[in-house]
């Protein structure tokens, strides 16, 4: 292996990356048994399982620790429904999402440029696109974003600048996907 060179953590183009992974009880063997135990060691218990709840912590940690940009790949993407205009008692209750629309909020009151960056798939995992867990996710996701870009848009009028910018400028949704030409081959 070659050597590499070393950069300092004060200097400019220096990047911290985090990659993050949640475990459960049913993935992992040795979490506690007693839910007190469990809640010493920062796991959440839910619906007879026990929740590694350190990547939320991390999540939360890394959203408040940004500085010009956040860029997440997941698996979903929905959150914060305490602050949804409807379903407000679903008990998608995470963080990141209010999280992360705060942080953005924050930015635009300190008049910094700031980006964040979500990729999801098209289609969460599981059934085809039409069945009834799959619209399910995607109208929750939708609540989430919705619930996002309205807090924004709340930051842009405080500051005025409602009609320069929009909530798409700092917050931005992609879906990565495939293309198929008609002879199914595919093209990328």
């Amino acid at each position: 292996m070659t050597d590499l060179p070393c950069l300092r953590d004060d200097d400019p183009e220096t990047w911290h990356v985090q990659v993050f992974r949640s475990v459960d009880s049913n993935s992992v063997k040795g979490f506690p048994k007693d839910p007190k135990d469990a809640t010493s060691k920062n796991l959440a218990c839910g619906k007879n399982v026990l929740i590694d709840m350190s990547i939320h912590a991390a999540y939360v940690n890394a959203i408040r620790a940004a500085q010009r940009f956040i860029y997440i790949e997941n698996q979903y993407f929905l959150g914060s429904s305490y602050n949804w205009n409807q379903h407000k008692k679903l008990g998608a209750n995470n963080l990141i999402p209010m999280e992360i629309a705060l942080k953005i909020a924050n930015k635009i009151k300190a008049k910094e440029r700031f980006s964040v960056y979500i990729v999801i798939p098209m289609w969460p995992e599981g059934d085809v696109p039409t069945c009834v867990t799959t619209q399910r996710i995607l109208f929750w996701q939708y609540n989430t974003m919705q619930m996002m870009y309205g807090v924004i848009y709340k930051a842009l009028e405080e500051v005025g600048l409602e009609k320069e910018y929009e909530p798409q400028d700092y917050l931005n949704f992609f879906c990565l996907g495939n293309r198929e030409a008609e002879d199914g081959k595919t093209l990328l």
